[in-house]
């Protein structure tokens, strides 16, 4: 059944994580509607109380802004799909961690960088579409099988 207090959680824990890790400021409207289909996405599956996998994919070059802005060097290659995989896996593992804090159990999968021509089989509940200060967009999707229900 589909909770909007715990996809209230999963939206404000996803924002919370993703101030960890970006240096600078951003600004986000979660939306409800399908994401646009873009190529190259990063996913993570998601267990726990609620299963389903986080797509995290940018509209341009925004990963490599990102790299270079935290590392100070331009990334490309296999540096820019090795960081893209990193940056997945840092945001949604602080997002798991975020998540218990709030009594939800969740657990991650290692990241996937890969051209996708499609999305899950799975429900879309909410597309975080994060607006970054130096320019570019990065959405953050969730497909779920089920929401679990808030304690």
């Amino acid at each position: 059944m589909k909770s909007a207090y715990t996809l209230e959680i999963l939206i404000n824990s996803t924002l919370e994580s993703i101030k960890h890790i970006i240096p600078y400021s951003f600004s986000a409207k979660p939306l409800l509607s399908s994401p646009s289909l873009i190529a190259q996405q990063v996913h993570i599956d998601i267990l726990g109380d609620f299963k389903g996998t986080l797509i995290i994919n940018e509209n341009g070059e925004v990963f490599s802004k990102l790299g270079e802005s935290m590392f100070g060097m331009l990334l490309e290659g296999e540096m820019l799909q090795s960081f893209m995989g990193e940056f997945g896996n840092m945001v949604a593992g602080q997002l798991a961690t975020i998540v218990s804090q709030k009594g939800l159990n969740m657990d991650i999968t290692p990241p996937l960088v890969a051209q996708m021509d499609g999305y899950p089989n799975k429900t879309h509940y909410c597309t975080v579409p994060v607006e970054l200060e130096n320019g570019g967009e990065l959405h953050f999707s969730f497909f779920l099988n089920e929401l679990a229900e808030a304690n």
